[in-house]
C-alpha cells in the first residue's frame, strides 16, 4: 500500500496522479514545448521543478503528444571519470535508436559517431514502419472492401471503410537535459561539443566529418540507389524539441551555447514558488482519491486546512506570511494520511471516507503538543532525520550545522554561511548532502556567485530548536565525543594534535586540557597572543561592561591546523577520523565561554561595544530579507557609516550600503521611468525601445496565463498609450518610431508551427500614431519568435538591420518580408515578398535575408541539404534579380556596398567593377564583415582580420563581439567558462584596425554577454554575478546596475537610453551623467548626500537612534 503524499522526496512519474497544483503551469510549458525547438525551463533550488517534470509536464507530453522522450543527465564535472558529456549523450541515443547499421553506414564511415546520425538513423526507421503500416492499412482496407461486396453487392460502403487505422502522426523527439547545469563543470571544450551536436540536430546540419565521403558519394548513382531509403529523410528536418532544466542560479550560463544556439535564450520560462491556493489544492485532491493507499480517502474539515497553511506561511514573529516550502506541507500531510489511517482503523472504516478534523488530530497519539501539532511534526522529522544517521560523528557534524552555524544563538534567527566556511571546518561532504535531501538545509547562490547554506524555512526555526532540547544535550555530546577519541589514541598521535589545534580553544579550557594530558606550558604564552580572541569579543552584559565573551576563535588558525593535520601520516582510526577530531575540538572552542577580566580603559570598552552593536545591527536588523521600508533602511547605514562607530573602510558598512542601494526599490530612483508588469516570465521579444529611448514595446500577459499575447506600448514617460492583444512578438523595425507586431488569428493554445507563427503585421508608426494591417493570404505565416528575436550577445543583430529573418524597410520604403508558405500538412517552404501597395515580388529562400547598408539591395538564398547545392540572388527594391552566385554557404553585403561570401573553405570579396579577392582562411569561418580595405572574418573561436590592400591576415584568439568601421575599431572576448587559479580572466578587447595596442576590460567574474553600441561607442557587459556595467569607449565602467538571472536589457539604437527588465520591473534609464556605478562605494555614498530623490531619515530620528543603540 502507497502514501497518497511522496513527503520531502521529489515526485516521479509513477506518482503522476498524486500531482495536484500545478496543471496550468504545466499547460503553459507543454504549449511552448510544442512551438519551439528549445525551451529553457530554470527555477530556484528546492521550487519542485523535478518533480513537476516528473509527475507533471512528462505525463503531459506523453498524454497530448505523438513524442519519444530522451532524458539525458550530467554528473558534475570529475577529473578520474573517462565518460565526456558528449559520450554521455551519444549513448543515450545509441541505445534509444537500436541495434542496426548507422545511418548511411554504407558511404559514411560506420564508426563516426554523431547525435546527428542517431537523430537521422531514428527518422528512417520511423519513415520504415510508417511505410510497413500504410501496407497493413492498405491490405487491411482491401480485404474489408471485398468482404463488404460480397456480403451487400448492391451497396454503398464508403463510410464503412472509414477507420481510425490511420498511419498516426509522426512523432517528435524531445530531448530532455535534466540538471543541465552540471555541464558548465567541465573544460571548455566538452561544453563546445555538446554546442556542436545541438547545433547539427536542430539545424539539420551535416556534420563537417561526413561532408568529404557524402561528396564523393554523391558521383556514384548505384550507391544512392541503395542508400535511397535514408535518403529521403537527408533534407527533412529534425523532429526534435530540447528542454534545458537547469537552477535559476545557474542561467546565465546558459550563454556559452548561444554561440552554437543563437535563438537558445529566446524561449524560457521561470518556475516560481507554490501560490497559497496551489498548495491547498495539492493538499485537498490526493486525500480525496480511491485505490490501494494506506487509508481510505477523507477530506479536510475547513478549520484543520487552514491551520496548516498558516502555519506554514506565518514568519516567526507571526506577522509576514511567508511564501510556502512545498516540502513541509509534505512533511505534515504524510502525518495527516498516518493518522487517518489509524482512526480509520480503530472505528473500521476500511472503505468509506470520513472527514479529518482539528479534534481527531489533536485527540490522535501522534501528537502531544495540541497547541502546534505541525511544529511537533516537523521537530520529530528533525529528530527522526538525526537518529537515522548511523555514524555518531555524522550525527553530531549534522546537528553542528544547522543547531550552530545556520541560527544564531543570540537572535534565535536562520543565518548564512559560506561553503568555504564548512570546507574549512572539515564538514564531510555526504553530510551536507543528506540534510540537503532532507531538505533540513538549502543552497542559495551568494554575491560572489558561491554556494551558502542555510535552513530551508523560517518554520523550521522553532521545531529544530525544540528538538535540540529533545535529544541529548549537544555540548556534553561532542565533550564525550573528544575525550573518548582522544583517550584511544596513542601519546605521540595525542600530542599531535593538541600541538596543531594550540590555539584554536580559550585560555581556561586549554590550560585543563594541556593539565590533564601532561602537554608543555608555552603553549599558554602563544594562546594570549593569539589575535583572534581579542579582535572578535564582545560584551554580553549591560551592567558589567569587563564580562567578555570569546566567539569564533578558529577562524584565522583552522587553515593552518587543517593543514598541518594533513602532514601527518595517519593510520587506523586516525585516518577515519581526523578531520572529526579537529571539527569537534573547534566546535569545544565555539561552544565553551570563558571569562576574562581584560584590563581596559572604560572609552575602549564602549568603543568596542559600540562596534560590535553596530556589526550586530547590520547583520541582523538590516537583513534585506526582511526590512520593507530600503529608503530609512538606507538612511539608518549611512547614520551608522557617518557615526565613525565603525572605520570609514570597514567592508561591513559599505557592503550592506552597497546591498541597499542595489535593491529594485533603490536602483530605480536612477530610472527615467518606471513601469510594473504582470509576469516575471518574460524573453527577448518581449520587450524592445525605440531607435532614440522614447518609445517601449512590452508584453504585459498575465502570469496565470488569462491573457496571453497582450502587448503595452509606452512613451518616454512610462504611460501606456496603445494596447494590442493576440500578439506572438514585436519589435522597433529599421525605420524610425515604426513598430512591427506580429499577430495571429490562432488561438495560443493550440500545437504546431502555425501557433507560433503570426499570419498579420501590424505597422504602427508612433509619430504620427497611424496604423496600417497587412493580411498574408491564407497559409502564409510570418517566421516564429524563435528566428525573428536576437540576444544582445549576437554581432550586428541585435536590431536585425543586416542578415535576419525580420521584416524591413528597403530605401524607397518597399516592405521585405521573410515568411513561409504552407505546402501540405506540416510542410512549409521559406520564401520572401517584396512588398508596396501589394506585391511586388517574391522568391522562394530557405536562408536568412540580408539588405544592403544603403537599403538599396536584397540577398537571398536557396540551400539543397541532399546535394548541397547553394544559390545567392541579389536583388533591387522591387525584387528584380541583379546577380547570382552558385555553390556557397554564405554571404552578405559589405558596409560599402560589396559582396562577401564563403566557397570551398575560401573568402572572397567581389567589388563590382573590380576583380575577386580570393583568401584561404579554413573551413571555421561562419560570417565576415566587410568595409574597403578592411575584412573581419568570424570562426567559432579564432577572428581573422585581412587587409585587402596589403593582403596580410592576422588571427586573434577568442570570439567576435562586433565591429564598428567608423570608428576603426573591432571587439573580441576571451572566456573562460572552466575557470581555475591557472587561467586568465575573461577579457573584452577594443582593437584598432591600424594595430595599436587595445584598450581592455578584463574581469575576475565571468562575463556572460555583451552588447555594443555603434553610436555611443559604449558596451554593455552583464557578468555572472548579475551586474551589468556600462563601459565608455577607453573600456573604463561609467555606471553598474544590479539584474537578476534571465533578466533583460539592452540599449536603444543611438545609445542615448537603455532598459532592463529585472524581475516584473521595466525601468529605461538615459544615459547620461545621472546614471553611476553602483558598485562603487564613493560613488553611491557622495549621490546620496547629494541627492534629493529618496527620503531621508529627519534630525530627530537620527537622535532617537544614535541614542537608542550606541552606549556614551
Amino acid at each position: 500500500m502507497k502514501n497518497r503524499y511522496p513527503g520531502p522526496v521529489a515526485f516521479q512519474y509513477e506518482d503522476r496522479t498524486l500531482f495536484f497544483g500545478r496543471e496550468e503551469e504545466i499547460k503553459y510549458i507543454a504549449t511552448l514545448i510544442f512551438n519551439y525547438k528549445t525551451t529553457i525551463l530554470h527555477a530556484k533550488t528546492g521550487y519542485g521543478k523535478t518533480s513537476l517534470i516528473n509527475a507533471g509536464l512528462i505525463p503531459y507530453l506523453i498524454k497530448n503528444s505523438s513524442c519519444v522522450i530522451i532524458r539525458i543527465q550530467f554528473d558534475n564535472y570529475d577529473r578520474e571519470k573517462k565518460l565526456t558529456p558528449r559520450q554521455t549523450l551519444l549513448n543515450a541515443l545509441e541505445a534509444r535508436q537500436g541495434a542496426g547499421e548507422s545511418y548511411l553506414g554504407k558511404l559514411v564511415n560506420e564508426h563516426e559517431r554523431s547525435a546527428w546520425r542517431y537523430f537521422k538513423k531514428m527518422q528512417a526507421k520511423e519513415v520504415e514502419r510508417q511505410k510497413k503500416l500504410e501496407q497493413q492499412i492498405l491490405e487491411r482496407r482491401q480485404k474489408l472492401e471485398q468482404q463488404i461486396i460480397e456480403m451487400h453487392p448492391s451497396a454503398n460502403y464508403d463510410n464503412e471503410l472509414e477507420s481510425n487505422h490511420t498511419s498516426g502522426p509522426k512523432p517528435n523527439y524531445i530531448l530532455l537535459f535534466d540538471q543541465f547545469e552540471e555541464l558548465f563543470t567541465y573544460p571548455k571544450e566538452f561544453v563546445q561539443q555538446i554546442g556542436k551536436e545541438l547545433q547539427e540536430v536542430l539545424n539539420n546540419r551535416i556534420p563537417d566529418e561526413y561532408a568529404a565521403d557524402l561528396k564523393e558519394a554523391f558521383k556514384n548513382k548505384e550507391q544512392l540507389k541503395i542508400c535511397a531509403d535514408e535518403l529521403s529523410v537527408l533534407d527533412d528536418e529534425i523532429p526534435v524539441k530540447i528542454i534545458f532544466s537547469l537552477s535559476t542560479e545557474r542561467f546565465n550560463y546558459m550563454t556559452y551555447l548561444a554561440e552554437y544556439i543563437p535563438s537558445l535564450l529566446n524561449n524560457s520560462y521561470k518556475m516560481h514558488r507554490m501560490r497559497e491556493d496551489q498548495i491547498v489544492e495539492a493538499i485537498k485532491k490526493p486525500a480525496l482519491l480511491d485505490g490501494d493507499f494506506e487509508c481510505p480517502p477523507f477530506k479536510y474539515e475547513k478549520k484543520l486546512l487552514n491551520s496548516i497553511t498558516d502555519f506554514l506561511s506565518m514568519s516567526k514573529k507571526q506577522q509576514i506570511r511567508r511564501r510556502i516550502e512545498v516540502f513541509e506541507m509534505q512533511i505534515i500531510c504524510q502525518q495527516m494520511e498516518r493518522i487517518c489511517s489509524d482512526y480509520a482503523k480503530r472505528n473500521r472504516l476500511a472503505k468509506s471516507g470520513f472527514e479529518l478534523t482539528d479534534k481527531i488530530v489533536s485527540e490522535s497519539g501522534f501528537v502531544k503538543d495540541k497547541k502546534n501539532p505541525f511544529s511537533e511534526i516537523i521537530t520529530n522529522y528533525y529528530i527522526d532525520s538525526i537518529e537515522a544517521i548511523p555514524e555518531k560523528v555524522d550525527q553530531l557534524s549534522a546537528r553542528y550545522i544547522v543547531e550552530r552555524k545556520l541560527i544564531d544563538e543570540v537572535t534565535n534567527s536562520r543565518i548564512s554561511l559560506d561553503f568555504a566556511l564548512l570546507n574549512q571546518v572539515g564538514i564531510i561532504e555526504h553530510t551536507i548532502n543528506y540534510l540537503i535531501e532532507k531538505r533540513i538545509i538549502r543552497v542559495e547562490m551568494n554575491t560572489v556567485s558561491g554556494r551558502s547554506y542555510e535552513l530551508s524555512h523560517d518554520s523550521l526555526l522553532s521545531p529544530i530548536l525544540a528538538a535540540a532540547k529533545q535529544l541529548p544535550d549537544l555540548d556534553r555530546e561532542l565533550q564525550s565525543f573528544f575525550k573518548s577519541t582522544i583517550a584511544s589514541d596513542n601519546k605521540a598521535e595525542k600530542k599531535r594534535i593538541l600541538k596543531a589545534i594550540y590555539n584554536l580553544l580559550p585560555e581556561e579550557r586549554m590550560k585543563d586540557e594541556i593539565q590533564n594530558n601532561g602537554e608543555e606550558s608555552d603553549v599558554l604564552e602563544k594562546l594570549k597572543s593569539n589575535p583572534v580572541i581579542l579582535e572578535n569579543t564582545y560584551c554580553t552584559g549591560e551592567d558589567n561592561m569587563n564580562n567578555l565573551t570569546i566567539k569564533e576563535t578558529f577562524r584565522q588558525t583552522i587553515t593552518q591546523s587543517k593543514l598541518r593535520s594533513q602532514q601527518h601520516a595517519i593510520k587506523g582510526w586516525f585516518k577515519k577520523f581526523a578531520v572529526t577530531v579537529i571539527l569537534s575540538l573547534i566546535i569545544i572552542a565555539v561552544l565553551i565561554t570563558s571569562i576574562s577580566q581584560i584590563t581596559k580603559s572604560r572609552s575602549e570598552i564602549v568603543k568596542a561595544l559600540n562596534r560590535s552593536t553596530a556589526l550586530n545591527y547590520l547583520g541582523y536588523n538590516l537583513d534585506l530579507k526582511r526590512i520593507k521600508d530600503k529608503q530609512r533602511a538606507l538612511g539608518l547605514i549611512d547614520l551608522i557609516y557617518d557615526s565613525k562607530t565603525l572605520n570609514e573602510n570597514d567592508s561591513a558598512v559599505q557592503s550592506k550600503f552597497l546591498e541597499i542601494v542595489q535593491t529594485p526599490d533603490i536602483q530605480s530612483t536612477f530610472s527615467a521611468f518606471k513601469y510594473d508588469i504582470p509576469s516575471s516570465i518574460l524573453n527577448y521579444g518581449d520587450a524592445d525601445i525605440s531607435h532614440g529611448g522614447n518609445y517601449i514595446v512590452v508584453n504585459n500577459d498575465s502570469i496565470n496565463g488569462s491573457s496571453v499575447g497582450a502587448y503595452n506600448v509606452l512613451n518616454e514617460n512610462g504611460k501606456v498609450i496603445s494596447q494590442f492583444s493576440n500578439v506572438r512578438y514585436a519589435y522597433f523595425t529599421n525605420k524610425d518610431n515604426l513598430l512591427l507586431l506580429a499577430e495571429s488569428s490562432v488561438p495560443f493554445n493550440s500545437k504546431g508551427l502555425i501557433n507560433s507563427s503570426p499570419d498579420r503585421l501590424i505597422l504602427f508608426n508612433l509619430g504620427d500614431m497611424k496604423i496600417d494591417t497587412i493580411n498574408l493570404k491564407a497559409g502564409d505565416y510570418l517566421f516564429p519568435r524563435d528566428q525573428v528575436v536576437f540576444y544582445p550577445n549576437e554581432i550586428n543583430q541585435s536590431n536585425g538591420e543586416f542578415d535576419s529573418y525580420r521584416v524591413r524597410y528597403t530605401a524607397s520604403g518597399n516592405l521585405v518580408i521573410p515568411f513561409l508558405r504552407q505546402k501540405s500538412g506540416r510542410t512549409y517552404q521559406e520564401r520572401v515578398m517584396i512588398w508596396k501597395e501589394g506585391k511586388l515580388a517574391d522568391w522562394a529562400s530557405n536562408m536568412s535575408v540580408s539588405l544592403s547598408k544603403d537599403g538599396k539591395k536584397i540577398m537571398i538564398g536557396q540551400l539543397n541539404n541532399t546535394n548541397g547545392a547553394s544559390l545567392i540572388r541579389v536583388l533591387d527594391e522591387d525584387g528584380k534579380e541583379l546577380d547570382r552566385i552558385p555553390d556557397i554557404y554564405f554571404a552578405d553585403f559589405g558596409y560599402d556596398g560589396s559582396l562577401v561570401f564563403i566557397k570551398n573553405n575560401s573568402l572572397l570579396i567581389r567589388q563590382y567593377g573590380a576583380a575577386e579577392k580570393i583568401y584561404t582562411l579554413g573551413n571555421a569561418v561562419t560570417y565576415a564583415y566587410t568595409k574597403h580595405p578592411f575584412v573581419v572574418a568570424k570562426g567559432i573561436d579564432s577572428i581573422y582580420v585581412i587587409n585587402t590592400q596589403s593582403g596580410q591576415i592576422k588571427t586573434y584568439a577568442g570570439y567576435l563581439v562586433d565591429v564598428n568601421f567608423d570608428k576603426n575599431v573591432f571587439f573580441t572576448v576571451n572566456r573562460n567558462i572552466y575557470k581555475t587559479s591557472a587561467n586568465s580572466p575573461d577579457t573584452l578587447f577594443r582593437r584598432s584596425f591600424s594595430d595599436t595596442v587595445p584598450a581592455r576590460y578584463s574581469c575576475e567574474e565571468k562575463i556572460q554577454s555583451i552588447a555594443y553600441n555603434r553610436k555611443s561607442d559604449e558596451t554593455l557587459i552583464l557578468t555572472n554575478k548579475n551586474r551589468l556595467l556600462l563601459l565608455d569607449p577607453g573600456m573604463v565602467e561609467k555606471a553598474g546596475l544590479l539584474l537578476t538571472a534571465n533578466d533583460l536589457f539592452g540599449f536603444c539604437s543611438d545609445g542615448t537610453a537603455l532598459y532592463y527588465l529585472r524581475d516584473n520591473n521595466l525601468r529605461v534609464f538615459k544615459n547620461d551623467h545621472h546614471l553611476i556605478n553602483l558598485f562603487a562605494f564613493r560613488a553611491v555614498h557622495d549621490w546620496y548626500d547629494s541627492t534629493t530623490s529618496v527620503t531621508k531619515l529627519k534630525a530627530q530620528e537620527k537622535k532617537h537612534f544614535l541614542d537608542s543603540i550606541f552606549k556614551k
